[in-house]
């Protein structure tokens, strides 16, 4: 845009617009914060002539972008960068309803707003990598696109993070050098701990369906828990009929379920 020396422009990113019809950003406003308000901002202060600007170390989760300037913005370019981690999309689907198609849509861009070098649980406040959160996500994010070398690298930043007696970060990188007494207190919780676990389990079988087209996605899983109930075995773990049940057993039972329940209900 052009402008004088010393105008200046304003641009604040968010994700909806308020039932006044208004730009919003109060969904990420937290009651009682410390630190204040956040809010995703670009404060640029012109130079005479034509400007152009791009801001560098910084990314942003937003649909819509508040303009506050007394500059004329006729004419003007304004152009968003979609910026995440370089993962091909190996899933797609389709149907004849919009509104479901549009689901998965969003499903593949949050996925994409999410994984920007880890994967983290928002992007647009915390941007951290709550371990609870990645494996959570990781059977459905290694689905839609191919994002186990994120993953890979994310796990790599677990190991950093483990604790001497190995118990594994509730959000890695850590944001901080040392962690906090509560962070002692809730760091190894479960669902958040297991991550470590999870994620390379879920992957397995994942990679070896991709990597082995005409071997059913079925025997893919068996392989994967076969090996891993071979490797505790091996590492001196108890393999009980428990680990055996939960390896062979629950494929079928939900096949099972799947086919008897769920689809019959589906169909009414």
């Amino acid at each position: 845009m052009n402008a004088s020396a010393g105008q200046s422009i304003k641009l604040t990113h968010g994700e909806y617009i308020g039932a006044d019809g208004e730009f919003s950003d109060q969904n990420l406003q937290t009651v009682g914060r410390k630190s204040g308000e956040l809010h995703q901002v670009v404060e640029y202060t012109c130079k005479d002539g034509l400007n152009e600007y791009t801001p560098t170390l910084c990314i942003f989760g937003f649909q819509y972008v508040l303009v506050e300037t007394d500059l004329p913005i006729d004419g003007s370019e304004f152009t968003a960068h979609a910026v995440y981690s370089d993962m091909d999309e190996t899933a797609s689907f389709t149907c004849d309803h919009a509104l479901v198609n549009q689901l998965f849509r969003n499903a593949v861009w949050s996925e994409k707003s999410n994984f920007v070098d880890i994967p983290t649980d928002c992007p647009q406040r915390e941007r951290s990598g709550w371990t609870g959160d990645a494996g959570l996500y990781c059977h459905t994010g290694i689905r839609l696109m191919d994002a186990y070398p994120v993953y890979a690298r994310w796990l790599a930043e677990c190991r950093v993070d483990q604790y001497p007696d190995g118990k594994v970060c509730n959000i890695s990188p850590r944001r901080t050098a040392k962690p906090s007494f509560f962070d002692t207190l809730y760091d190894g919780s479960c669902a958040w701990g297991d991550a470590a676990v999870i994620v390379p389990y879920d992957a397995l079988a994942l990679i070896l369906d991709r990597k082995l087209p005409k071997l059913p996605y079925f025997w893919c899983r068996i392989l994967c828990d076969g090996s891993c109930a071979l490797i505790c075995f091996l590492a001196g773990g108890i393999v009980g009929l428990g680990t055996l049940v939960s390896a062979f057993g629950f494929g079928p039972v939900i096949a099972f379920f799947n086919k008897t329940v769920s689809e019959p209900l589906c169909k009414t």
